[in-house]
């Protein structure tokens, strides 16, 4: 079965700009920021010079695009740490980015961290994943495999996709918490409902080996054979589909 979690995650509604980190290699990818709040500049800048912290954020990604003025990412670094203290999480969360792509600031993968868990404490759900990312990765932080699902679950309740998959693997394999098969096909189906097709591929996987399991245990006393039930029917089983109802089987 397919297992391995997902990197990193950006809301390409908050970021100028969005590093994500999978499998160790780190991968820069180009992000509109959201400025449909935007429709006065000169009206965000008042609010902001009132320090407003949604306006403060929003010109903090109109500096780092460059959109509607001059890019200036020591600016826009500026503006997000302002906002950033007043509590505004999804400022603290674009300071991660800036220091995790070096923009304004110097590469710095350890204060990026301590900028996404700020954002994660400040509820943040894209930043309770990128801080469950880290400590899975021990990249910023230390590896810590237990705390990686306390910000997984937390990203998973507030409906984070990748949080949710990451969430039923943990659960599968029994990294960072106890093994349960029931708790990984319930975030399994969850992030699967929202078209997640990673976690519907391992859902699927996971009912087939389950019904093979039960199937396994009636025939020969032991769920252990139900991998030799799966040889005797390859050509009737695919792995991305669970048995089907009324499905006839040979038992070898």
């Amino acid at each position: 079965m397919v297992t391995e979690p997902v990197g990193m995650l950006c809301d390409p509604r908050i970021c100028g700009a969005v590093i994500r980190l999978a499998m160790g290699v780190a991968l820069a990818v180009a992000i509109a920021p959201d400025l449909r709040a935007q429709t006065d500049l000169t009206l965000i800048t008042r609010l902001a010079e009132d320090d407003d912290p949604e306006a403060l954020n929003l010109l903090g990604n109109a500096y780092a695009s460059g959109s509607g003025v001059a890019r200036d990412f020591d600016r826009a670094v500026e503006l997000f740490n302002r906002s950033s203290e007043l509590g505004y999480g999804p400022a603290s969360f674009n300071l991660g980015l800036m220091y995790e792509l070096g923009r304004g600031v110097p590469i710095d993968l350890n204060q990026a961290f301590q900028f996404y868990l700020r954002a994660a404490t400040q509820g943040f759900a894209p930043a309770q994943f990128n801080v469950g990312n880290m400590y899975a990765r021990g990249i910023g932080t230390g590896a810590d495999q237990t705390e990686a699902v306390v910000w997984f679950r937390q990203a998973a309740e507030q409906g984070v996709p990748d949080a949710q998959f990451n969430l039923a693997v943990a659960y599968e394999s029994g990294q960072g918490v106890s093994a349960d098969l029931a708790a990984a096909r319930r975030w399994y189906r969850e992030a699967s409902d929202q078209g997640y097709s990673r976690a519907s591929y391992n859902l699927a996987v996971m009912l087939e080996e389950d019904s093979l399991t039960r199937i396994s245990l009636r025939y020969y006393g032991t769920p252990t054979r139900w991998q030799d039930i799966y040889q005797a029917n390859r050509e009737l089983l695919s792995e991305a589909n669970a048995l089907r109802p009324g499905q006839q089987l040979r038992i070898p």
